[in-house]
């Protein structure tokens, strides 16, 4: 089982089930099944604020009923990863990992 219980290590199908998803609430109840635990590294939580800010900005554009509040909580996401990191990530960069993957 994966999600804010499960290991730090989500499935392959419960993120393509985040790959998926097409509308808001679809993503917000896929990306609740893949967070990380809150013990979790470094590195898994900032993998995993920069996919669910990506995946957020995707469904802006999925959704556009939800189009805001899609891109609020992307920038939520983003907001999580700089205070991880604790140094500004600009949207240039996020778009640059979204390409690069």
């Amino acid at each position: 089982m994966s999600g804010a219980r499960g290991p730090e290590r989500a499935r392959r199908d419960d993120w393509e089930a985040v790959t998926l998803a097409t509308t808001l609430k679809q993503v917000q109840q896929a990306l609740w099944r893949v967070t990380p635990v809150p013990d979790a590294s470094e590195k898994a939580l900032r993998a995993f604020y920069t996919r669910a800010a990506a995946e957020y900005r995707r469904v802006a554009r999925t959704d556009p009923d939800h189009r805001h509040e899609a891109l609020a909580h992307a920038q939520v996401e983003t907001n999580h990863l700089e205070r991880l990191t604790e140094k500004p990530v600009s949207g240039r960069d996020l778009l640059a990992q979204d390409e690069g993957e």
